[in-house]
Order: structure tokens, then sequence, then C-alpha cells
């Protein structure tokens, strides 16, 4: 089994962002909800335990550093961090309603949160970025990965 997951919340590249950043409040708003509802965003940091728990083995995990946005000097993390600034919008737009629903904010107030967060992202005012992490392991008594071929042998 497999699981691939950013981990929140995001960290940021220097400089730091104001504590009224409204990505920060977004970001602490997410989390407050996901701890109400039970269904917490923050679970990724957790996966390897969590797959060890429910009795995987040979469980491994790869993280991998993801900016959001064009801000890294790398060329290729430059490209990469563009990519995910427009699958990030996309997440912000379609959790935010019903995220932020859950703690009592109405559409309109989700709505201007959403274009404040856009708007610092598109404006690179602040540079975010998270660890993706991969975890993966497998079920006691399963043939290991390469013991395909031996299938059937005495």
């Amino acid at each position: 089994m497999e699981f691939q997951d950013a981990e929140l919340p995001f960290d940021f590249a220097d400089p730091q962002p104001p504590e009224d950043s409204p990505f920060v409040r977004w970001q602490k708003l997410v989390v407050e909800s996901g701890e109400k509802s039970g269904r917490l965003v923050t679970t990724a940091r957790r996966y390897k335990e969590l797959f060890e728990q429910a009795g995987f083995v040979d469980v491994h995990v790869e993280r991998f550093f993801i900016p959001t946005g064009p801000w890294h000097e790398d060329k290729r993390l430059r490209m990469l961090g563009a990519c995910q600034l427009e699958n990030w919008l996309e997440v912000v737009d379609s959790i935010t309603p019903r995220m932020l629903g859950r703690l009592g904010w109405t559409i309109e107030e989700s709505t201007v949160l959403v274009a404040q967060v856009r708007d610092e992202f598109l404006k690179g005012k602040i540079k975010p970025y998270c660890d993706f992490v991969c975890v993966w392991g497998r079920k006691p008594g399963s043939r290991a990965e390469g013991d395909e071929g031996n299938a059937g042998e005495a």
C-alpha cells in the first residue's frame, strides 16, 4: 500500500510571513476545522506510524521538498513550484467554503479570504513550501517485491 500527501501546515522560506498573512490565517483555520470535524489535515506527518500500527511491514518513507510558487532559485524547483501553485490555488478554492463553514463562516467571508490568499500567492508575498511525503509498506506474509518469479517453486 502507498500513501502520498503534502504535510500541513506548510513552512516558509525566509523572510517569514507576517502574522496577519492571509495564508497563515487560512492554514490555522483549516487545521482547526479538521480537528473539529475529526478529519485531521495534519495526518501525513504520521503516515509511517499509522502504517506500522495497522500491521504493515517494510514501511518506507520518502520526502520531497516542494515550493509553492516560482520563487526558488533552482530552475527545476522554480518550475515545480509554479505547477504546485496552480494545484494549490485550486485546493484553496475548493475546500475553503466547506472547511470554514464548519467554523461558522459564511460563503461570502470564505470568498474574501480565498481572494486574499490568492493575491498573496500570485504577488509572491510569501514563500511557502511543503514536504511531500510518500509512505509505502506491505502486509506481513505477502511476497516481497522481486519474488514474483519464484511463485510455485518448491
